[in-house]
């Protein structure tokens, strides 16, 4: 006698509703990460030193802070935040219907430090430098100086541009 499974018992199929869910749930879990990785974009970069997201249950997106200050402050712009979550994350921001604050020093500066810990680091913009600043301008000199001649402009910018990359960090 083979050992049959409870589907077969049954007579049921599978349903393939169980990978669907756990797809769906993996997604927001990586769309939370991200939201939490992009908080500052939401907020500003000051308030985001301050608050960071801790999690989403019922369509209530918790906050943590430092000080009751800040809650104070994210609480008046309430729609403001999850309309910018919606228009960033909309798969996320459809699971968010209003936010909830909580306070608590300690436990927001060991987040704080996880997050900062795993965020994937920034690249660093094209523009580091504006065209008409002194840095920019004393670069392009240096590197006229090296008297590199091609034909093609596009070529000699791609190595201008390599070249800033090798004298700022």
């Amino acid at each position: 006698m083979s050992l049959r499974s409870l589907s077969d018992i049954l007579g049921v199929k599978p349903s393939k509703k169980r990978s669907s869910f756990k797809k769906q749930r993996s997604d927001t879990v990586l769309n939370f990460l991200d939201l939490v990785y992009s908080w500052s974009d939401i907020v500003g970069p000051k308030i985001s030193t301050h608050t960071l997201p801790l999690k989403n249950n019922d369509r209530i997106l918790t906050i943590l802070s430092d000080h009751p200050v800040f809650s104070q402050q994210l609480s008046f712009l309430e729609k403001e935040i999850i309309e910018k979550i919606k228009r960033k994350f909309p798969d996320l921001g459809r699971g968010i219907k209003s936010l909830r604050f909580q306070v608590n020093a300690k436990f927001f500066k060991t987040k704080f430090e996880q997050v900062q810990k795993f965020k994937p680091k920034e690249e660093k913009s094209k523009d580091i430098l504006h065209p008409h600043s002194p840095e920019y301008k004393k670069l392009r000199k240096e590197f006229e100086e090296l008297e590199v001649h091609f034909e093609d402009a596009q070529t000699k910018e791609l190595l201008f541009s390599l070249f800033i990359q090798t004298k700022v960090k």
